[in-house]
C-alpha cells in the first residue's frame, strides 16, 4: 500500500511539473496560454494537486482559480491580481512579495473573457551563482524536469530556461553526475529525509543502534534516488 501511495504521489507530482514546464515554454514562445486551462488539460485536481506545490513567481492575472486549494503551497512573488479566488485556500501557502492577493480576496473579482497572454510576474529575488548554473545544466543533461530542478533552487522554471537557452552562464559547465541533487522534486525528498531523520534519531537513543541509524541512512538514500527514476 505505501509503494502504491508512494507511486501516486510521484505521478501527480511529475504531472504537475510537466504542466509548470508546458506553462512557462509556451509563454517564452509568446503565445497565450491560461493555467488553469492547462491544469484542466493535464487531468489535474485544482482542490487536491496543489497543496504544498512550489508555485512561486507565477503569474495568476485574470485567471478564474476557484476551487484551486494552494494551502502550505509556495507562491512567493505570484501575481494574483484581477483573478477570481472565490473560495480559493491559502491555509500555511507561503504569501511574500505575492501580488494583489489582498485586493482580489476583498473583491472576488471576475475572470476575464477568451484567452490572454500568460506572462511572467516579478522574479522573487533570489539570483543563481554559476556554481547554481553548473548544477543546472548537470540536471539538465541528465534529463531533469525544468520545474523540479527550479523547485531545488528556490526559483521559477523560466531562470532554468535561461540557463538552458546560454542566455545566463553560457560558459559555466555542467557539473558531475555525483554532484547532483536527486532526480526528482525536493518535496518527495523532503519527506523521506524528514522520516529517515525520525528513525535515526530514534535508533541511536537504544544501545547498538549505531548500524541500524547507518542501514536507515542507506535505505533511505536509495529511496531518495529511486524516487525520482
Amino acid at each position: 500500500m505505501r509503494t502504491l501511495t508512494a507511486e501516486k504521489t510521484n505521478a501527480v507530482a511529475r504531472t504537475i511539473a510537466e504542466t509548470l514546464d508546458r506553462l512557462v515554454a509556451e509563454t517564452e514562445r509568446d503565445e497565450h496560454v491560461s493555467f488553469a486551462t492547462l491544469v484542466r488539460e493535464a487531468g489535474l485536481d485544482p482542490a487536491r494537486d496543489f497543496v504544498g506545490a512550489f508555485l512561486a513567481d507565477l503569474d495568476f492575472r485574470d485567471e478564474d482559480l476557484r476551487g484551486f486549494d494552494f494551502s502550505g503551497a509556495d507562491l512567493t512573488g505570484a501575481d494574483f491580481r484581477r483573478a477570481n479566488l472565490t473560495g480559493v485556500r491559502f491555509e500555511g501557502a507561503i504569501l511574500t512579495a505575492a501580488i494583489g492577493l489582498r485586493e482580489l480576496t476583498l473583491k472576488a473579482a471576475s475572470p476575464s473573457k477568451g484567452k490572454r497572454k500568460m506572462a511572467r510576474a516579478e522574479p522573487s529575488g533570489y539570483r543563481l551563482s554559476e556554481a547554481d548554473a553548473s548544477l543546472v545544466k548537470g540536471m539538465l543533461e541528465r534529463g531533469d524536469r525544468q520545474h523540479d530542478i527550479a523547485s531545488w533552487f528556490g526559483v521559477n522554471s523560466a531562470r532554468i530556461a535561461e540557463i538552458k537557452a546560454g542566455v545566463v552562464y553560457p560558459h559555466a559547465l555542467p557539473a558531475s553526475p555525483n554532484e547532483l541533487f536527486p532526480r526528482g522534486s525536493p518535496g518527495v525528498i523532503a519527506r523521506i529525509t524528514l522520516l529517515a531523520l525520525g528513525q535515526v534519531a530514534q535508533a541511536l537513543e537504544l544501545k547498538g543502534g549505531v548500524e541500524r541509524a547507518k542501514e536507515i541512512i542507506e535505505a533511505a538514500n536509495k529511496e531518495m534516488y529511486e524516487a525520482g527514476e
